[in-house]
């Protein structure tokens, strides 16, 4: 298998095709860009291969390299792919390739494993529910977290992110929770009745300041920090695998479909911008019960 090595110099031509296409990002997605399209020049330099010239083959080595030799989860080889892809597809449209090598490029099975084994719908309802329980037995912020993520749908860095005031807005006659989203996008979250109990607890008297502030400082909880919190609480609530902050978002999709609520409900909750992203979650797709069929033949016959 080719492999990475002490890698020789990049062109500078490479460098600049790749910075014209980060330069439409920014945040949290830029950042995953950069190491994303750095593993693969780098890999190429290391392998004697030019950017502008690989092949499908070539992409679908690079994928079994960051599966099997860098260990890379299954999400993660996925990510890096889509990243790829939408770098050749601005390649091919800016006429640096003929063709994007990378649309037809296979992902490695025996790597990832199988489909049902990737489907990463996150934490179940129970799940959800013993960790919160679990969560409320330790200290505030521990549940403001659960209910951030898995009830109101927050990515964690936009729970990190929020101070007190955010928590304190009023639209409608509904206490929200406002803050700035990923891609920069200002965002309302009504903040149900439960979520209120547990993001009272942790704002106590304060008027200011982060609102998932690390205990006994004034400093704002991060990522790594929220991700050991889960880890714990999974743990004390019995749940016998790894739990990450995103699984808390996945289960809070797929609660809401399993809940009944439409799709197109659902990706505004979540603030998805492609409705294939919620389509994901859905463990009813294959349900007979609720095809369209049924309910066209039941409206019809109203009219008769």
């Amino acid at each position: 298998m080719l492999h990475a090595t002490a890698a020789p110099a990049r062109s500078a031509f490479a460098d600049e095709l790749a910075a014209d296409f980060l330069s439409a990002y920014d945040g949290h997605t830029l950042a995953a860009y950069q190491l994303d399209l750095s593993l693969l020049t780098r890999w190429l330099a290391a392998n004697g291969l030019d950017l502008l010239a690989v092949t499908r083959v070539d992409l679908e080595t690079w994928l079994r390299w960051l599966a099997i030799e860098r260990g890379n989860a299954p999400a993660t080889v996925r990510r890096r792919l889509a990243s790829v892809r939408r770098f050749y597809r601005l390649l091919a449209h800016d006429g640096h390739v003929r063709v994007s090598p990378a649309e037809m490029v296979r992902l490695p099975r025996r790597a990832l494993g199988a489909p049902a084994e990737r489907a990463g719908l996150g934490v179940t309802r129970l799940e959800l529910s013993t960790m919160l329980t679990a969560a409320r037995c330790a200290q505030p912020v521990d549940a403001a977290l659960v209910v951030l993520l898995g009830l109101m749908g927050l990515r964690v860095g936009e729970a990190c992110s929020l101070r007190v005031d955010d928590a304190l807005g009023v639209e409608q006659d509904h206490r929200v929770i406002r803050f700035v989203g990923k891609g920069g996008k200002p965002a309302t979250v009504p903040i149900p009745p439960l979520a209120w109990r547990e993001l009272a607890a942790v704002i106590g008297g304060r008027g200011e300041g982060w609102l998932l502030a690390r205990p006994g400082t004034s400093a704002p909880m991060n990522r790594a920090a929220a991700a050991r919190i889960l880890t714990r609480l999974a743990r004390s609530a019995g749940v016998d695998h790894k739990v990450t902050p995103h699984d808390l978002r996945r289960g809070f999709c797929t609660a809401m479909l399993d809940a009944g609520v439409s799709l197109r409900d659902v990706q505004e909750a979540g603030r998805w911008a492609d409705l294939r992203m919620v389509e994901r979650y859905d463990r009813r797709r294959a349900n007979l019960d609720r095809h369209g069929v049924y309910a066209l033949a039941a409206f019809i016959a109203g009219a008769a």
